[in-house]
């Protein structure tokens, strides 16, 4: 086995040192190129680099220490999320209940967020996110129509509702007022053919419905009419 004498960092001769230790003393980073070295009966110490015995060492150590450094480069996670891709998820998620209305701004955000982390370069992350909501808004989106049949048709019954209790009260109005003019004129009804401009006076309802009341068939003038179901 060869023996070398090397110069230490402390620029002290540390002779009998064999080629086993110096491969070891590489791997671990104590030696480098430059380090001067002599095999022994040399007469002079010449750098590590230049002695072929240990080429295969200082490969084996560069070898080593770039492959973290290429494992870390293509593993590295995107420094950030792109907000946009999860504000683009959660509109998607509330087009559930707001009937696609915010699915519509989720799928443009969704859009342009995606965009950027592709042009991005794996500086920013969050292309899963904002697929998922292109998709998510997208459904609802289409889902829209399906919630319009749903609601028109309840919104309409509710007004029909609204307009049949209006109706009602008002032909309540009329009745009482009829009554009040009966008892105020010795127990007569007023006549049928100024009948509206004798009761008005003791109505409680808007202009609007003494106008259709007025249309109701005995008015002088006016023709019949189904003011009953007017919404007043």
């Amino acid at each position: 086995m060869a023996t070398y004498t090397i110069i230490g960092g402390d620029r002290k001769q540390y002779p009998f040192v064999t080629d086993d230790n110096i491969r070891s003393w590489i791997a671990e980073g104590r030696l480098n190129e430059q380090s001067l070295i002599k095999a022994e009966g040399a007469a002079e110490f010449r750098p590590l680099a230049e002695f072929p015995e240990f080429a295969e060492a200082f490969a084996a150590r560069a070898a080593l220490a770039g492959a973290p450094a290429a494992l870390s480069a293509e593993t590295a996670a995107p420094s950030k999320t792109s907000g946009m891709a999860v504000t683009s998820l959660v509109l998607g998620i509330l087009g559930l209940f707001t009937c696609g209305i915010t699915a519509l701004i989720g799928l443009v955000l969704g859009i342009v967020a995606l965009v950027k982390v592709k042009n991005s370069r794996g500086a920013l992350g969050g292309g899963g996110l904002a697929l998922a909501g292109i998709i998510v808004s997208a459904v609802f989106i289409f889902m829209i129509p399906i919630f319009a049949a749903m609601l028109l048709p309840a919104l309409s019954a509710a007004k029909q509702r609204a307009q049949t209790i209006n109706c009602l009260n008002n032909v309540k109005q009329v009745s009482l007022a009829v009554r009040v003019y009966s008892e105020a004129n010795l127990d007569r009804f007023p006549a049928a053919t100024n009948w509206c401009d004798a009761v008005v006076s003791y109505l409680a309802i808007s202009p609007a419905a003494v106008a259709a009341m007025r249309s109701m068939p005995g008015s002088p003038g006016r023709k019949p009419a189904r003011w009953i179901r007017r919404p007043w």
